[in-house]
């Protein structure tokens, strides 16, 4: 709603502008641009909700207090010719910059073991010896972000109508990981445990190695390593290793507005049955930040994995704050 109030305050302050006799085309340029972003933030709004474009935002913030508070900001007096013409070619070289390093950049070619295009795992989920409830992770096939081939990567996790009353849980996360490098390009998460709520959108940018924010409707910037996992695509980047008992594998991580070093541990070999068959397994011990994304953890998460080229989750025990979910394998689709 602020955002459309701000869009027609850039439109009538264009119009006021160009009611000016005397203008300067620089004035009427800078409306222009501040349109044109504001409608490219729209229309990415209707299609990915909170996930506004980063030039839109950057705009509305910059002119909505200008464009309200001093009317001749954008009419002739408001600059002189020589100053409009230093800051065009400044903005200029600025756009130059950008484009020449998104040209340069090379991307990380990664030579793991690929992931398979499509996978669905289905897993029912207990709490006290209780089945309460079943989840879903799925590679969804490759989707296109911002230019950039991605595995899409979808989560579901729901409690059963019996223990709503007791404990409701309707979680819905998604991730697109780079198929080249191996890297999150994007994360959401739309989170209701009991009465905690998190809706979230992360898009992450290699090139300037910078994240956008978007959380239960705040919009925040910053740095990244260059590289990084979320929540989510760290798992499907484990299942691309060599992964060894004893090893410790450290890879770059990011939720929320922070970055760390998250490090999963290879504890042991074991052999698990489950619905869905019986297999040797790696246990992971991964150390996630609390509260991080997926579930509302508060400890100790192990996962089981089978030992070869898949590295199928097949078991996963977490501790959250009203005791231990685990999460159990019931049955894999995939597609040839």
């Amino acid at each position: 709603m602020m955002l459309k109030k701000i869009k027609n305050l850039v439109s009538l302050k264009k119009l006021s502008c160009h009611s000016v006799e005397k203008r300067h085309p620089f004035s009427l340029l800078l409306a222009d641009k501040i349109k044109d972003n504001l409608d490219t933030g729209f229309r990415r709004y209707d299609k990915l909700g909170y996930n506004y474009s980063k030039k839109a935002l950057i705009f509305a913030g910059i002119f909505f207090c200008t464009a309200l508070f001093t009317p001749s900001l954008f009419c002739d007096e408001a600059f002189p010719e020589s100053q409009t013409n230093f800051i065009a070619e400044r903005l200029k070289e600025e756009r130059v910059r950008l484009q020449s390093n998104r040209d340069s950049f090379e991307w990380r070619k990664y030579e793991g073991k690929p992931l398979p295009e499509f996978e669905k795992l289905t897993f029912s989920v207990k709490w006290q010896f209780v089945t309460i409830g079943e989840a879903t992770l799925e590679l969804r096939g490759f989707e296109d972000i911002n230019g950039r081939e991605a595995h899409h990567i979808y989560s579901m996790a729901k409690t059963k109508p019996f223990f709503d009353e007791v404990f409701k849980v309707r979680d819905i996360n998604e991730a697109w990981l780079d198929r080249e490098s191996l890297s999150s390009l994007r994360f959401s998460a739309d989170i209701s445990e009991g009465g905690w709520t998190k809706k979230e959108t992360l898009d992450f940018d290699p090139v300037e190695r910078t994240y956008q924010l978007f959380d239960n409707g705040k919009m925040q910037m910053g740095a990244t390593p260059e590289y990084v996992q979320d929540v989510m695509t760290a798992l499907y980047y484990m299942r691309t290793l060599d992964l060894k008992v004893g090893e410790s594998y450290t890879l770059e991580a990011h939720s929320g507005d922070m970055s760390w070093a998250l490090a999963v541990n290879v504890l042991r070999e074991e052999k698990i049955k489950v619905p869905a068959g019986e297999f040797k397994c790696l246990v992971l011990e991964p150390f996630v930040r609390e509260n991080a994304g997926i579930m509302k953890t508060s400890g100790q998460m192990l996962v089981w994995v089978t030992n070869d080229e898949r590295k199928i989750p097949v078991h996963l025990r977490v501790k959250i704050p009203i005791g231990a979910a685990i999460a159990t394998l019931e049955k894999i689709e995939t597609k040839k």
